[in-house]
């Protein structure tokens, strides 16, 4: 089964109307970024992939030049997509960006919000289930994305974008293998709850991996930061489309940049 679970972030805030409401118009909010991650590469642990869109109208129209379309090509090839709030937030943006309907496979669609919203009978962030499933949080409020791309702050907002797709997997993974997440419903107030959760498994060999396998100590990967540059400078190098292994050790990206902005290809790249 091929799985992609990904997240856009707008390219603007909502429309405040007069009288102080939010008019969450998908077409006026634009995309700025997305990330996904893949199961089909990479290995047992899958492949990221940041996509930038342009605001070119030029580059949108023209599917080999506009990211988003890649991004739309791997959903349509999927045979499993998982999102937060995708069904009114990110598919809704990324259709009105492209100008079409994304065909998301038919009953595949595995929006982890509605789901654990159905569950719980409240609405919960991303955050909170984060946060106290897995002990980790968002880098920051979705509320600051927006700003970050105004001011051009590209680095930072990949990093927070890839960040919220590694939470949305490895919570997925959590569901998989243990049936539940835990969230706070109103923070500071409510209890620590365990939300039944029953995800498709799909019968991979890496999900069975998950339960027993020693995941690599996060400390000592790549950070998003010298993954970015190192696909910036690929690129210049020629290799376009290149992706880092899932594996990078941070020593080992520091030695591939300092090769590369040398004018030397890594060995082993």
């Amino acid at each position: 089964m091929r799985i992609l679970a990904y997240d856009l972030e707008s390219r603007r805030g909502p429309i405040t109307n007069p009288d102080g409401s939010k008019d969450w118009c998908k077409r006026h909010m634009g995309v700025s970024c997305g990330a996904a991650w893949i199961n089909w590469q990479g290995g047992a642990h899958g492949r990221y992939l940041l996509f930038q869109a342009h605001a070119s109208q030029d580059d949108r129209r023209d599917p080999k030049h506009c990211e988003m379309e890649h991004l739309a090509a791997l959903i349509e090839s999927a045979d499993l997509v998982i999102d937060y709030n995708g069904i009114w937030f990110d598919r809704p943006l990324l259709e009105a960006w492209l100008g079409r309907e994304v065909q998301y496979p038919k009953d595949r669609h595995e929006d982890l919000w509605v789901a654990i919203t159905q569950a719980l009978g409240k609405r919960v962030s991303l955050d909170n289930v984060a946060l106290h499933t897995l002990g980790e949080g968002k880098l920051a409020h979705g509320s600051t994305a927006p700003k970050m791309a105004q001011d051009g702050r590209w680095g930072r907002l990949f990093t927070y974008c890839m960040r919220d797709v590694e939470l949305l997997v490895r919570i997925f993974h959590f569901a998989q293998v243990h049936g539940y997440v835990m969230c706070r419903p109103r923070k500071g107030l409510d209890p620590l709850t365990r939300v039944p959760l029953q995800v498709p498994t799909g019968r991979e060999a890496w999900v069975e991996q998950l339960k027993y396998e020693k995941r690599p100590d996060p400390s000592n990967l790549a950070t998003h930061n010298q993954i970015y540059y190192l696909i910036q400078l690929f690129e210049k190098a020629g290799r376009v489309g290149w992706q880092p292994p899932a594996d990078l050790h941070r020593d080992t990206a520091s030695k591939w940049i300092r090769a590369l902005k040398q004018g030397f290809m890594p060995m082993g790249a």
